[in-house]
């Protein structure tokens, strides 16, 4: 009798103590940090130790992963590269020098008009002098020429007045006082033999409609 009445008052205080203390709300309420603490997010499958927030053992068990669209990821967040989304990659465009073939046809006149003989081209000379008019443009090229074709200095004598020969007296030639005169006129020069083309060129038919 007396260790049913016990267990009845404990039963009692029990049930008062329970009561007493404040119900945890869900687990839906919860901020996202605690969600994040109770389902922990699982490693990539980068090798790299970071984690992926989207995939965790809550979205897994009810079948739904959530990742953004074009975030760059793979296959589930697993860091595996997309492929097949941005399709056949397009060319770079090739480089392109203005007046390249007026460029050769100067370097050849003066070089013949000077030794009577024609510029011994290769494709290394042509590549450097692709390269200078890069970097420059083809009037100032062309300034170029005339001042190392007049010049006297120690890499014109070692290569013979080579193109080579002019990238390396390049530096002296930028510094001459005649070099912006002869761009100015080499840039005018052909800039009229252009124009003169374009109205040379046959006009294009034009076609009534009836």
């Amino acid at each position: 009798m007396l260790r049913a009445l016990l267990q009845a008052e404990l039963q009692t205080l029990l049930e008062a103590l329970l009561q007493a203390q404040p119900k945890a709300p869900p687990r839906a309420e919860l901020p996202a940090l605690l969600q994040a603490e109770i389902h922990p997010a699982w490693h990539r499958g980068d090798g790299g130790g970071s984690y992926d927030l989207h995939k965790t053992q809550r979205n897994l068990d009810k079948k739904h992963v959530s990742r953004p669209r074009g975030s760059g990821l793979g296959r589930e967040g697993c860091g595996e590269r997309p492929r097949g989304r941005r399709g056949i990659r397009p060319p770079n465009p090739k480089p392109r020098v203005e007046y390249w073939h007026e460029l050769l046809a100067y370097i050849e006149s003066a070089y013949v008009k000077k030794f009577g003989h024609h510029y011994p081209w290769s494709n290394l000379a042509r590549k450097n002098l692709w390269n200078l008019a890069r970097v420059y443009s083809a009037w100032r090229v062309m300034a170029l020429w005339d001042l190392y074709l007049e010049s006297d200095s120690w890499w014109a004598r070692q290569t013979r007045w080579s193109v080579y020969g002019m990238i390396r007296d390049c530096g002296l030639l930028l510094d001459e006082s005649r070099f912006k005169q002869l761009a100015g006129e080499h840039e005018n020069h052909l800039g009229g033999h252009r124009r003169d083309r374009w109205r040379q060129a046959p006009a294009p038919e034009s076609h009534t409609i009836i």
